[in-house]
């Protein structure tokens, strides 16, 4: 069955920046060294991790799509990254990027236009095979859980690299959570917002501060 979703090239650059932000370069684990991609009720959810934190975010894309989900990989990701500008700004706005997968074989396409026949560059490999762990749970329990006052540390790289999840400068919502062990806090969510509602969320495991 074939899949495919359009979206703005200011949109396709945010997604590539996005799911590469937080996607892990541990090669021995590939199913998390790209992104899950969801397509559910119109609107295209990235979602990556490298086991000490999650990003995730909704992302435009134009006109109908069936619901669907596999994960791109990173090699994909960083074509897309560095190829999504390939047209130049001038009518950047009508720039348009398609991802069409169908079974394991995904296609990329950049075309320099909305109109069909415009000139293009595509991308064709394969989708990554596996089970992408759930993460969205603990997106969504840290969502649900209530704030706390904690004391921790986590990597700055971290901090600097949620910055992408932000659209349009929005400051995010920051939080300690708690967890299930009492001598430790739970993950440090972050939730970005507009007009009211989220577009945007992220979890970065603490380190304890001990003594």
């Amino acid at each position: 069955m074939t899949n495919s979703f359009t979206m703005t090239r200011v949109d396709a650059k945010r997604l590539a920046q996005i799911a590469l932000s937080a996607a892990s370069k541990d090669d021995v684990t590939p199913v998390i060294c790209g992104a899950l991609l969801t397509v559910s009720n119109g609107a295209l959810r990235t979602t990556s991790t490298d086991r000490y934190r999650v990003h995730t975010a909704l992302i435009d894309i134009e006109g109908k799509s069936e619901d669907h989900e596999f994960i791109i990989s990173r090699s994909s990701l960083e074509w897309l990254d560095k190829n999504v500008g390939t047209f130049g700004s001038f009518q950047a706005h009508r720039q348009r990027v398609t991802i069409t997968t169908n079974l394991d074989a995904l296609n990329i396409t950049v075309r320099a236009s909305d109109l069909p026949e415009a000139e293009s560059v595509s991308w064709s490999g394969r989708t990554t095979k596996g089970n992408f762990p759930p993460v969205i749970r603990l997106i969504e329990k840290a969502r649900e859980s209530e704030p706390i006052s904690a004391e921790a540390s986590f990597r700055l790289e971290y901090l600097a690299k949620a910055k992408v999840l932000s659209h349009l400068g929005d400051a995010p919502l920051i939080r300690f959570t708690v967890s299930e062990n009492p001598n430790k806090p739970g993950p440090v969510y972050f939730a970005f917002s507009s007009a009211g509602k989220v577009y945007a969320e992220a979890i970065i495991q603490p380190n304890l501060n001990l003594s």
